[in-house]
């Protein structure tokens, strides 16, 4: 399923429409099956709320409603999971796929805003319950994760536990899905296609991609597969997810400094995800293999070689914490001192620079001047279109490539021209690199360009010297004349759809 509707082809624009789809139902089938399952347990296996927590006040399980006592590590361990569901959230591949890449319309974001928070209230008002309701009823915590199918189940409820065993059915599915289709894209992209782009031996694999991420996909779920197997009668679903989470909390950091510290740069970001994916490994995805019986129990009793200040539990001394909390503290305190010292040290280069402006400065909008094209009109727009076919044709197919070369015309408003000036050929270029980056990436499409070398050397000076004076006479910084020009396109695009929403208006009143 995940090859046939997620990975069926390479889309430009990266979007499936019907994947969403599929997993919004999924979302409310599994919903409604919570919710039912909760109100069973709540209000039929007990008397409501009241008498659950009223049995539970009086049992060994009320610390599961309380503070925890006065241990501090309980309060620790409660804080992290907060930061570890913070970053999850945003983070994780599938969830950064569905909230932004899928995300066609900026005015979703307003819905998801308050939809998102309501969905979450929901589904989760009644897991402390069900959760009471099954410790009440004698199961061990070990068998946490099917109270809420062996509930309805042994108390005569078949109906209701077929109702979970879909809503849980479905979750997984659309998990699993969303989960194969981003990794095999971001294993393609940003692993398969750097070496293919720098050995040339590998170049014929730029025709094969698509088969390339169906290979992915069947490898990210065996391997997912095996790993359950392996570590899955260890750890309950709840704490393996745990540990990818604190796997991709080691991503804030980076993403959210890119996003907000202007100094940020490249090598502080590649040393704190290395310190940080370091010190996870060792302090809670080593533990977990050592626990699984994979390895010798010594080194969490010891340490290694017997030195108790390295001991992956008890790393430096560090005790009293549970593993969570542990992991979550050392790998930030490293995580984030690199990242900050490794932005200081080094200087960021010119492309870094342009980066973080823009990062940093994308909702600022100055509005000032409108631009319009400069110099005349004398480049071949046809020998030009061949440079970026023959680009677009070692990935995609002839009819893909036709398809994207006319909207790329009819975006810059190119169609129909035989000669054009430095400054449209710019926006074609740029049209263009963005369509290219939807089917193999960013970086990979950026490099794509400057390695066909679409302009020549005469035509980057004049492109360059004009832009130089645009920035003199209007006496702005670079990145306030692309502020200035995004606000001018935004405008003139909104004015666009205004007028036509008025003329249908109209043509509807003259009926």
């Amino acid at each position: 399923f995940t090859i046939l509707f997620g990975v069926r082809r390479l889309d430009p624009t990266e979007r499936h429409q019907g994947v969403v789809m599929a997993l919004a139902v999924e979302s409310v089938v599994k919903l409604i099956a919570f919710l039912a399952a909760g109100i069973f347990v709540t209000f039929f296996l007990y008397d409501g709320f009241d008498d659950l927590f009223g049995q539970l006040a009086v049992s060994p399980f009320y610390d599961m409603v309380s503070r925890g006592g006065q241990d501090v590590s309980a309060y620790l361990t409660w804080m992290s999971y907060l930061v570890l569901s913070m970053s999850a959230i945003m983070f994780l591949p599938r969830q950064f796929h569905v909230a932004v890449i899928e995300n066609s319309n900026e005015k979703n974001i307003r819905t998801a805003m308050w939809l998102f928070p309501l969905y979450l209230f929901l589904i989760n008002i009644f897991v402390v319950p069900i959760a009471a309701g099954g410790l009440l009823q004698g199961y061990s915590t070990q068998e946490a994760d099917t109270f809420v199918l062996t509930l309805p189940l042994l108390h005569g409820q078949p109906w209701l536990a077929l109702l979970v065993f879909i809503g849980g059915f479905s979750a997984a599915t659309g998990m699993v899905i969303v989960s194969a289709m981003t990794l095999s894209t971001m294993f393609t992209n940003h692993l398969i296609l750097p070496v293919v782009e720098q050995v040339n031996r590998l170049g014929f694999l730029r025709q094969y991609l698509l088969q390339v991420r169906w290979l992915a996909v069947a490898g990210i779920l065996l391997i997912s597969y095996l790993f359950e197997r392996t570590i899955g009668e260890s750890y309950t679903l709840v704490n393996m997810g745990i540990i990818s989470f604190a796997a991709v909390l080691q991503f804030a950091p980076s993403i959210v400094g890119g996003l907000y510290w202007r100094r940020s740069n490249q090598m502080g970001a590649i040393l704190g995800l290395i310190s940080g994916f370091l010190i996870w490994f060792y302090t809670l995805l080593l533990p977990s293999f050592i626990k699984s019986g994979w390895f010798s129990t010594t080194l969490l009793d010891d340490g290694p070689w017997g030195i108790a200040l390295l001991n992956p539990e008890q790393l430096f001394g560090l005790v009293g914490l549970a593993p969570v909390a542990h992991t979550v503290f050392w790998t930030m305190f490293f995580n984030i001192s690199l990242f900050i010292l490794g932005s200081l040290y080094f200087e960021q280069s010119e492309e870094e620079k342009r980066a973080t402006d823009t990062f940093v400065d994308a909702l600022t909008v100055t509005p000032g001047f409108t631009p319009h094209a400069v110099g005349i009109p004398n480049i071949d727009l046809a020998s030009k279109l061949q440079t970026i076919k023959a680009l677009f044709s070692q990935y995609l197919t002839q009819e893909e490539t036709t398809t994207i070369i006319e909207k790329c015309l009819d975006t810059t408003g190119l169609k129909g021209k035989t000669k054009v000036n430095v400054v449209e050929l710019a926006n074609l270029s740029s049209e263009a690199e963005k369509y290219l980056a939807g089917s193999i990436g960013a970086a990979t499409a950026y490099q794509s360009f400057r390695r066909v070398e679409l302009f020549n050397q005469q035509e980057s000076g004049y492109l360059a010297k004009t832009y130089n004076e645009i920035l003199a006479d209007l006496k702005i910084s670079p990145q306030e004349l692309r502020e200035r020009i995004n606000y001018y396109r935004e405008r003139d695009t909104l004015m666009v759809e205004q007028a036509t929403v008025l003329e249908k208006r109209i043509s509807e009143r003259t009926r």
